[in-house]
């Protein structure tokens, strides 16, 4: 899977930030297909059950920060990254 694929659902966490946010502060999310798939309270959850459910490289596990906290990217596919 082409890295402008985890781009879009980067994208997708920054246009829809503010209600994400709202919904999901301090939590990890799962986006793919421009969605909220899941919703975990660890890194390393989000990581082990996506893995399990979906194709490596085709969803984006990102930690919702507040509005005044730098934006990161944070992507996990076939290797975790802490």
């Amino acid at each position: 899977m082409p890295p402008a694929m985890l781009a879009q659902e980067f994208e997708y966490y920054i246009l829809n930030k503010v209600d994400l946010v709202r919904k999901y502060a301090g939590l990890y999310i799962v986006i793919k297909d421009r969605k909220v798939v899941n919703v975990y309270n660890s890194s390393f959850d989000a990581y082990t059950a996506s893995k399990e459910k979906f194709k490596s490289g085709t969803y984006l596990v990102q930690y919702c920060l507040p509005e005044n906290e730098k934006d990161r990217e944070k992507v996990f596919s076939k290797a975790f990254v802490a």
